[in-house]
């Protein structure tokens, strides 16, 4: 699936969050998206986060929470033409 969506648009941003388990893209479309590898080995979409431009960049925080149900965050960024 990975695969498929890489072809149709162009990439401007993967980033690891800080567990290794997740893959953030961003590509040339208005959504970040979240990769998590599935139970056959094949990469799949998570969650599609939508927004109002393409974004340009992720970025994860460097620290994953804690407790019993830790947290990770991450930030994007749309460049805006004015």
């Amino acid at each position: 699936m990975l695969c498929c969506w890489c072809a149709q648009h162009a990439v401007t941003s993967l980033q690891w969050d800080p567990t290794g388990q997740m893959l953030a893209t961003a590509a040339t479309e208005p959504v970040t998206r979240l990769w998590h590898p599935g139970d056959d080995g094949q990469w799949e979409c998570l969650y599609s986060l939508k927004h109002d431009q393409p974004i340009n960049v992720t970025a994860w925080c460097s620290m994953a929470g804690s407790g019993e149900a830790p947290m990770l965050m991450l930030a994007r960024f749309a460049h805006r033409s004015f």
